[in-house]
């Protein structure tokens, strides 16, 4: 079918209709073809009730925000200066350092927010309290028999549902270790993300503009506690 799509006009628009029908884009990258789902009118579309049965830590919308702003993070680490990128694609992300770099962000944005009145929250609808919040009753991992562990009720289960979500879509491959896991990401991951942001519309921008606070956030001296 790839084969088929790839070579034949006929058969790229008959999967276009059938796309649109079904509320999907599907576009072709250097390697491989991605669908693309409409969140607002696809029979794709993942209800709260499925994400809520499939992501561990999925409580509340502040735990889907809270995925939302690692994602981000990571997405970051990819889409920037190519000695940052290198680095990630040879040693890869550990856990540790993807909390480390959550908790500046919301640190950043908690001490941005206060200094506004709240005014900076308004301005980029984000819950940028309550994520705070959350983020810092939670544990920061568990221990078991030595080893650590990923309950719902830890920054790294958290951060483990995100990657999880990722390893699914074949974006990211994740190595357990004793005491952390190792996050690399794979080709599916970069052409994904230039998939869904690499064109100009308002997603590219919010996208680029989200993106500015996370690394103003990741430069910043603020301490992280």
């Amino acid at each position: 079918m790839v084969i088929n799509y790839i070579d034949s006009d006929e058969v790229r628009a008959y999967v276009k209709t059938l796309a649109d029908s079904a509320g999907v884009r599907i576009l072709k990258k250097e390697k491989y073809l991605h669908m693309l789902v409409n969140p607002y009118r696809s029979v794709f579309a993942t209800s709260l009730s499925d994400l809520k049965k499939n992501v561990k830590t999925y409580e509340s919308k502040i735990d889907l925000y809270l995925i939302g702003i690692i994602w981000l993070i990571l997405f970051s680490e990819a889409d920037t200066n190519m000695s940052t990128k290198i680095s990630w694609e040879n040693e890869g992300l550990t856990y540790q350092k993807i909390e480390e770099l959550t908790t500046k962000v919301l640190n950043y944005w908690k001490s941005i927010d206060e200094k506004e009145s709240g005014k900076f929250s308004i301005k980029w609808s984000l819950a940028t309290k309550d994520l705070h919040n959350k983020w810092k009753l939670l544990h920061y991992n568990s221990l078991k028999n030595g080893r650590v562990y990923y309950p719902k009720n830890t920054k790294f289960g958290v951060i483990d549902s995100a990657m999880r979500e990722l390893e699914k879509n074949k974006m990211v491959f994740i190595r357990k270790l004793s005491q952390t896991s190792v996050v690399t990401p794979t080709v599916v991951f970069y052409e994904r993300l230039q998939a869904c942001f690499g064109n100009l519309g308002k997603y590219r921008d919010r996208y680029e503009l989200i993106k500015s606070l996370v690394n103003e956030a990741k430069a910043s001296d603020l301490e992280v506690n």
